[in-house]
Formats: structure tokens, sequence, C-alpha cells
């Protein structure tokens, strides 16, 4: 069991963000929650001053205001202005109200995003007050500030990080991730989301696994949540087993009426080393296919290790396998035949028989193919955002290429890059 840790909406790999100190005006929040959803109110003039203050969103998240944070943020140069803003609330968050803003700039805004989300307290006091119990505004804020940028998930860049510490009161201002699928506990998932998910997690996990401070961590609620859960859970079970007990085997109701009075000592008893989980980890709380599908395209920025061996090594040893192909392979790019020969050899390629090895190769195995295959064989993929892609494409003609074949995507996958292609080439 790992220590909880804040809430982020999607497991996706932020830029670190400095905290600030902020206060906050009465009723700030109210209009969102009395505006109907969808419903867009524009939000003309200048104005606003983040440096000190967050912004009651209806009154103060003016153009002035994004001006501002959008500059600190790196985003928007200096000569440039956001001139107008538009929102709509979004999400149907109980303890936090989310707004989407869409941007109009004046002057060079090249990198400035064109909606960003916000994220701000509840304007009922009901929920704050929850809130304020479990550290959720805290736990938030301290995520982006301070964890995201430590871990291997993808996550919306954050732009502005601001908390209250007297009151616990919060504004963030996050990459607009949409137009993305919302999971859906109840109707389920794909196979391919779910190996998305497991991978995610790892992501998460794996990065601060026994990392020292995380016991002692201010935002970590472990201690108390694990107090509540061992006090309340028989009770809880006792409701549980009287309306689900006649659907239930005997021996199934024995394990739980036994763990039930256990279990704050089971949680207490943990091993040791622990790590960074998620607070509620599950298809709600998750986003698929953002940027409408686009961003799956590429293998973004220095691709992890595993990725780098499933898209390429994994790819290129199916293609040497084959014969006939690999044969092809190596003669058109005028590689070394014996380095074939010494691949198709080796026992771990030649235990695969038949079967591709992409479609059954085992991380481990996919290591020790990756060793026999030089790195001139694996320098034409291609990594990054769908422009860099397109570039080494490019790259390819200019060598002498009369045609390029993209492999190892699938065409949703291949699309943002070809029109990077198309865009580039004018």
């Amino acid at each position: 069991m790992g220590v909880l840790a804040p809430d982020p909406p999607e497991p996706v790999l932020a830029d670190p963000v400095a905290t600030q100190q902020v206060g906050q005006g009465p009723g700030a929040r109210r209009e969102v929650v009395e505006q109907p959803p969808g419903r867009r109110r524009r939000l003309d003039g200048a104005g606003g001053d983040p440096s000190s203050r967050s912004p009651p969103w209806s009154e103060e998240a003016n153009p002035g205001w994004f001006t501002t944070v959008l500059r600190a943020a790196g985003v928007l140069a200096p000569t440039a202005a956001v001139t107008a803003v538009e929102h709509t609330r979004v999400g149907n968050g109980l303890v936090c109200e989310s707004v989407r803003f869409v941007l109009t700039y004046r002057g060079e805004a090249v990198d400035a995003p064109s909606s960003v989300v916000g994220k701000f307290p509840s304007a009922v006091a009901a929920y704050r007050e929850v809130a304020a119990g479990e550290e959720l505004y805290t736990r938030e804020t301290t995520f982006y500030a301070e964890l995201a940028s430590r871990l291997d998930v993808r996550v919306p860049r954050a732009f502005h990080v601001a908390r209250a510490a007297a009151t616990g009161d919060f504004v963030l201002v996050l990459e607009d991730l949409g137009p993305a699928e919302t999971g859906d506990q109840i109707a389920g998932c794909s196979l391919a989301q779910a190996e998305a998910v497991v991978a995610a997690a790892a992501g998460l996990h794996a990065p601060l696994w026994g990392a020292e401070g995380l016991e002692t961590a201010g935002w970590s609620v472990r201690a108390p949540w694990t107090a509540r859960i061992g006090a309340t859970y028989p009770g809880l079970f006792a409701q549980y087993a009287e309306l689900f007990g006649p659907r239930l085997a005997d021996g199934d109701l024995m394990i739980g009426r036994e763990f039930a009075p256990a279990i704050g000592a089971w949680f207490d008893g943990q091993p040791r080393p622990w790590t960074l989980t998620h607070g509620d980890f599950r298809l709600d709380n998750m986003l698929f296919d953002i940027h409408d599908g686009a961003e799956p395209a590429t293998i973004t920025g220095d691709p992890a290790p595993e990725v780098r061996l499933k898209k390429v090594t994994a790819r290129l040893a199916t293609y040497l396998q084959l014969p006939g192909y690999g044969e092809g392979l190596v003669a058109a790019n005028r590689w070394d035949p014996a380095l074939l020969r010494r691949l198709r050899e080796d026992p771990v390629v030649r235990s695969f028989g038949s079967t591709l090895i992409d479609q059954a190769a085992s991380v481990e195995q996919l290591e020790h193919i990756a060793a026999l295959l030089p790195a001139e064989w694996t320098a034409a993929a291609a990594y990054g955002d769908p422009l860099q892609c397109a570039e080494a494409v490019r790259h390819q003609l200019d060598l002498g290429a009369t045609g390029v074949i993209m492999h190892g995507a699938t065409t949703d996958e291949l699309e943002p890059v070809v029109d990077a292609y198309r865009k580039s080439a004018g």
C-alpha cells in the first residue's frame, strides 16, 4: 500500500511551477454553480494582478490576468497580450470547479495555448470544508508544483499554481487536453486502454519507489486515512454483508468477516518500500485520446526504454526475422549480412520459431535482441512531436529515397505526422 498522494485529473509530465501564497475574495466562485453548463460569457478589458490574489474567475480571470500568468509561464511574449476570454464550465466535480477558458491574443502568440482549464475551490462552503479536512487542495497544488516533474506519466502542463496557506484556497491554470475521451467505469474500456492505464500506473509508481520523505510529507494523508478505515470498515462490511450476503458464497463472506476487524493492523503492517499512488485510480478519472487522439502519434521526446524496445527493437527484429524480407532490408541499406545471420542464429531469436517477435517477446528478451542490432540499423526511427517525425521522413527523402513507408503505428497515430509533413511542405 503506497502513500496516498495528490489526485491528478489524469496520470499525463507537467513542468515544475513555483507555488505562490495567495488570498481569495468572498463569494468568488458562486457564479460557476449558478451558470447553466455549456453557457459562455465573454470577458473583455484589462486588469487583474495575479501576484497577490487568486482570481475569483468570474471577475478577475480576465485578459489582463491571463496575460500576466502566461508571460510568467514563458509561453507568451512580452509584446503579445490576451485580448478576450470566453469561459464554460467543464466536468462535474463536487469539491472543485473546473472551467475551460478560450483565449484570444494580440501580437505574436505562437507558443501560447488557445485554451486552458482553470481549477478553483468549490462555491459550496460544505464542499470546501470537506476538501480542507482531506487536504485535497494542498495535495492538488503540491502534485503540480513539486511532484509531477518527477514522474513518468502524462499530466497536463501547469501554467500557474497558487494556494493560500491560511485558507487552503487555490487556483490552477492547466493545459487543455481536449478534445478527449473520458473513461467510464460502468461501460468499461478496451484492451488497449487497459494496457495504457497499467503503463500509466507504472509511470506513477516507479520513479518515487522508496523515495525519502514520502512518509513525512506534509501532503500525505496515509496515517489519518488508514486509521479511519480501520475504525469504519467493520461497520461498513456488516452493511454490505446484510445487503449482498445472499448473493455471495459462504467462504467469501467468511473472509470478509475475519478481515474486517484486522484491516487497521493490516494497513499498519504494510512492508516498505512505499511509493506515490493515485487517490482515486478508476476509469471515470482518466482521459483517453487526448487532443482528439493526436498525441499518441509519436514517442514524445526521449522515449522510455520499454517504449523504445516495443516500438523500435521488436518491430525491426520482426522484419529481420522474416525470410526474404530481412535479406531485402539488409541489401537495400547496405548493411552487413553477417550481422543478420548472427541475429537469426542467436538462441533467443531462434526460440521464437515461426512466432513473430513483436507479438510474443518479453522486455528481457527484447533487451537481449537490442544488443544484437547495430545502432545504425535503428537510427532512422522517428521520435518527438508530429513535426519532428515529419522532418525525419523528409530527411529520408533528402538522402535520395523515392518514398517512405511508415510502420510501427496505427493510421490514427500517423495522421498528425502526415498533416505536419504536408503543412511543412507548403
